[in-house]
């Protein structure tokens, strides 16, 4: 796979917030691109993710494929993105609580993108219309190391992150 195909790309986050992927390096990173289609489908393979001591601080971008939202509902859906974040971290935060594990800000972690323009779903082939999020795993230099789409993906999602470490473990 290699190169790294998210190079310059800064896009909205929420909060007021950019994500730029090339901020990134230094860590291996999960890429997941979603939909509203997809959405239960992403947090699923976030909490796996969060669940596994060997990938539970492992960094996730979700980016949110929102090119087909018309101009005067995107306040309002950035809202419901940025709500549904909120939840999503506290979530996560009571996760690891639970598994014992030392707290941590969980939005130094997890971050969304708000992909308006469609430029950074559309160059991996994804669409609002997708019905299955794409999973991108990246290394340490955000060269990519696996695209994954089938359901229940942490397996092929963990197998790629352990390929990024001397140990064999993320």
């Amino acid at each position: 796979m290699g190169a790294n195909p998210l190079a310059g790309h800064v896009i909205p986050g929420v909060n007021g917030t950019a994500v730029d992927f090339d901020a990134h390096r230094g860590a291996p990173l999960v890429v997941i691109l979603g939909n509203r289609h997809t959405q239960k489908t992403g947090h699923e393979i976030i909490e796996s993710l969060r669940s596994h001591p060997q990938t539970m601080s492992v960094r996730v971008v979700q980016v949110a494929c929102l090119r087909d939202v018309p101009k005067p509902l995107q306040a309002m859906a950035t809202r419901h993105i940025t709500a549904g974040y909120r939840g999503q971290l506290s979530d996560l935060a009571a996760r690891r609580a639970a598994l014992g594990a030392p707290a941590v800000d969980e939005s130094t972690l997890l971050n969304i993108a708000l992909d308006w323009t469609g430029e950074v779903t559309g160059s991996f082939g994804f669409s609002a219309a997708d019905r299955t999020p794409v999973v991108l795993v990246f290394d340490h230099e955000l060269a990519l190391l696996a695209r994954v789409t089938e359901p229940g993906a942490f397996a092929a999602v963990r197998a790629a992150l352990a390929t990024t470490s001397v140990e064999g473990t993320v």
